[in-house]
């Protein structure tokens, strides 16, 4: 065998842990081939016995000391314990401590944090820590990271629905920073007890309500409920009630519609009704709109491209048909054949209810004659 044979041997034996092999082959072989690719193998599969082997006839700084980076990503205590003397822990932007992080070791965490600077990567430890909503961890990076990352951890807790790290870092945080982020994202993503939380600390008309507008949206009906009566003049405004029927959740739009003064905002959520093809919320909301028929038009012209059919007759006596069918024949014309029939069988729908008022005003006049 040729010494790139033998190297690749070397590397076979460390990545399924034969240091009795990685022994043999030591003296065939050159251990810093490849950035000391058979080191890195070994760290990154957690063979500790691997790792001090090679430690010796290595270069653990290659790639930026990137085997102590791969060992504490895999959560390898012992290997991180044996390269972080020979390694740089704050290198490529200490990312071994980010690694130890995100395997979620505290082993790992507590070996590296003496001799790293959480602060080297913008604080994604702290904030990583929050995401995951491990406190323990949360507690052991909170001193040692600047103060100015908080707030995004925060953000993060919230998000992740962590309502125990949200109350451990609210000493330190402004739940009104990101725009009352943590909150909108609570909202957003159903976490009913942090929405319960933050409520009373955050602004929620922060960005035009969007942590209503936002829990509208996903359907979240608890937390549309828990927001309203801190965004009474956003659910006045109606911001939410277009994103409700986005949504397709009935229970939102009935919650918002009750108090929308906004005659803008349910002519808008017609249009999502007649797109979304939800009879059931069109036939809410209709009552509801004005007796503006460009609102109406675009509606059903959403109807019919879709295929909608019972929004389609929902919305067709209502419109003005001859520009509704100069819409679609402008804007859709590509999907001319797609369309066309369910148009033809509203037309012909209304030519047959024209004609029963006809035959039964008929009939009713001939009744009185008789009588």
């Amino acid at each position: 065998m040729n010494a790139e044979d033998y190297h690749h041997e070397l590397c076979a034996a460390a990545r399924r842990g034969d240091h009795q092999g990685i022994s043999r082959l030591l003296p065939f072989s050159n251990p810093q081939d490849k950035s000391s690719l058979a080191l890195r193998i070994a760290a990154e599969e957690g063979y500790a016995e691997c790792v001090r082997l090679l430690i010796p006839v290595s270069d653990p700084s290659a790639h930026m000391s990137q085997a102590l980076q791969l060992a504490a990503r895999g959560g390898h205590t012992e290997c991180v314990k044996l390269l972080i003397p020979v390694c740089d822990p704050r290198a490529n932007s200490g990312k071994a401590l980010d690694n130890a992080v995100l395997s979620q070791n505290i082993e790992c965490v507590a070996e590296l944090l003496p001799v790293s600077d959480p602060n080297d990567s913008e604080g994604f430890p702290l904030i990583k820590a929050a995401q995951q909503g491990n406190l323990r961890l949360l507690d052991m990076l909170l001193p040692l990271t600047d103060p100015k990352h908080y707030n995004t951890a925060f953000f993060w807790a919230g998000s992740e629905g962590h309502l125990e790290c949200l109350i451990r870092l609210r000493a330190f945080c402004d739940p009104k920073s990101n725009g009352s982020g943590a909150l909108r994202m609570a909202a957003e993503e159903g976490h009913i007890d942090c929405v319960e939380f933050l409520l009373p600390l955050s602004d929620p008309a922060a960005h035009n309500f969007s942590a209503l507008t936002e829990a509208a949206q996903n359907g979240n009906v608890e937390c549309v409920k828990l927001i309203i009566p801190f965004a009474l003049e956003g659910a006045r405004q109606g911001v939410a009630l277009p994103a409700a029927v986005r949504g397709e959740n009935q229970e939102c739009v009935e919650a918002l519609l009750d108090l929308c003064q906004n005659t803008s905002q349910i002519n808008e959520a017609v249009y999502w009704a007649a797109d979304k093809g939800d009879e059931s919320v069109l036939q809410l909301l209709l009552p509801r709109s004005d007796c503006e028929p460009t609102h109406k038009n675009r509606a059903l012209v959403a109807a019919v491209v879709n295929q909608h059919t019972a929004c389609a007759r929902l919305l067709h006596p209502l419109c003005s048909r001859s520009q509704v069918l100069k819409i679609l024949t402008r804007d859709h014309s590509r999907t001319h054949n797609e369309w066309m029939p369910l148009w033809d069988q509203l037309e012909r729908e209304r030519q047959r209810q024209r004609l029963n008022k006809v035959v039964g005003r008929l009939g009713s006049t001939k009744i009185q004659r008789k009588m």
